[in-house]
């Protein structure tokens, strides 16, 4: 082992990495843009507030949408996805879906925000379903919210939900099955 592992495994040594995570971003329902994503999402370098704050390339820490700056919110990973005032009817959507296909006919694990996020959740019959809708949603917010300064609306990602899984069956990809509303 002539290469140093990333920082993130040892950040999170309880984590196997090789054998959870990464297989992940090599999944064949992910779309070239969404493993990028994740890939710097996992890694710690997406960008956000807080993260150049500490480097000395923003003014503040806090999120620009006006109600969140109204409460001081920090603008960090886990508030771009989950808490933001622009995403959270979106996030929480995605969530209940993602613990129902992790619960396996048995109980929802205990899986925090960013353990979803950064794909550290525990395995699953439906991996595929989880990482559809992992990818659409993180690229989702990623292009309408922080680059258009957007509100992401459910209905707006069960629509590219609903298109994503069409066009997913004219590819080579393994059937994702999401039931929709």
């Amino acid at each position: 082992d002539l290469l140093v592992p990333p920082k993130i495994e040892s950040k999170f040594p309880q984590i196997n990495f090789k054998e959870l995570v990464y297989p992940r971003l090599q999944s064949k329902v992910l779309e070239v843009k969404q493993k990028d994503l994740l890939f710097s999402l996992i890694h710690g370098i997406y960008r956000n507030r807080a993260r150049l704050f500490e480097q000395s390339r923003a003014d503040d820490p806090h999120c620009q949408n006006l109600a969140c700056k109204r409460e001081n919110l920090v603008h960090t990973i886990e508030h771009v996805f989950c808490t933001c005032y622009k995403v959270r009817a979106a996030w929480n959507w995605v969530r209940r879906k993602l613990l129902n296909f992790l619960a396996d006919s048995g109980r929802p694990p205990d899986v925090s925000n960013t353990d979803i996020l950064l794909a550290r959740y525990p395995k699953s019959w439906q991996e595929d379903e989880c990482l559809l809708l992992l990818g659409t949603y993180v690229e989702l917010v990623d292009k309408e919210v922080v680059l258009k300064q957007k509100e992401l609306m459910v209905n707006t990602l069960i629509g590219v939900l609903l298109s994503k899984t069409v066009s997913a069956r004219s590819r080579a990809v393994p059937q994702a099955h999401i039931p929709l509303p």
